[in-house]
This record gives structure tokens, sequence and C-alpha cells, in this order.
């Protein structure tokens, strides 16, 4: 499924291979072609830590996926046609969405506490600041 912002404009960064989701593994360092806010991975760019994690990038369907090599721990698998074997079941892609719909609501709960914390910081420190007339700030 191709998200709202993916651009199929996206070229490969110096040093990146495209790959495609079959040749995904643990120890190999992607690059998703998305913003860190359309899938439910903390960072765009990260080495695959688990096969859960390459399944969960493969049930993404997404077009291409970038492999910088030389920040892989193992190059990424040969190139294999896309079979029956190698896709997710039914089951799997349940299981992924319900496992996606509950980290990406995680994600925004997180982020909204950050957000309420921070809100919270200025309003307490705004008073304990004042600034001179040379615009300096002091206690």
């Amino acid at each position: 499924m191709l998200k709202s912002g993916y651009k199929s404009t996206q070229k490969p960064r110096e040093g990146e291979i495209c790959i495609d989701a079959s040749q995904l593994r643990p120890g190999v360092h992607v690059r998703l072609p998305l913003s860190w806010m359309e899938h439910e991975f903390v960072f765009n760019s990260f080495i695959i830590a688990d096969e859960e994690q390459a399944k969960r990038i493969a049930a993404m369907n997404l077009p291409q996926i970038f492999c910088d090599v030389k920040r892989s721990k193992v190059p990424p698998l040969p190139k294999q046609e896309a079979t029956a074997d190698n896709q997710p079941t039914e089951d799997e892609k349940l299981r992924f969405s319900e496992l996606k719909a509950q980290l990406m609501a995680e994600k925004a709960e997180t982020r909204k506490s950050h957000d309420d914390n921070t809100q919270a910081f200025r309003q307490r420190a705004k008073p304990l600041y004042w600034r001179c007339k040379n615009g300096c700030r002091r206690l």
C-alpha cells in the first residue's frame, strides 16, 4: 500500500542501492522512502533487527526500499521473483495492520505527551526570565 506522502521520484543517496522486500533480512540497513509519520518505525533509516521487522516492512508493499550496504551488518539477499511462498498470508497482513495501528497510536500518544510537557515547561519557565535592555536573559 502506497502512503500519501510517497514520492516516486526519490532516488538512492550516495552509497545506497534500491532493493525490494524479498531482499530484506536482519542486519540490512534500510531507508524507507516515506515521511517518518507515515510508518510505525521510529526512524526512516535503520538496521533491521529481526525477521518480524523485515516482514512488517514487506507488508508495507513499497515499490522500492533503499539499502546502504556499507552501514549494513550483512548484505541484502539476492533478488527473488515474487512467489506465493514469500508473500505474507492474510492472517499475517491482519496481524501486521493491527500491530501497525497499535504502534501508530502509541507514537501519537508519545508525541502528544511530549508536546504537552514542552508547553507546560515553557509556561512554568516564562516568569523566571526577564529581558534586560540589551536583550540578555537573567534569572
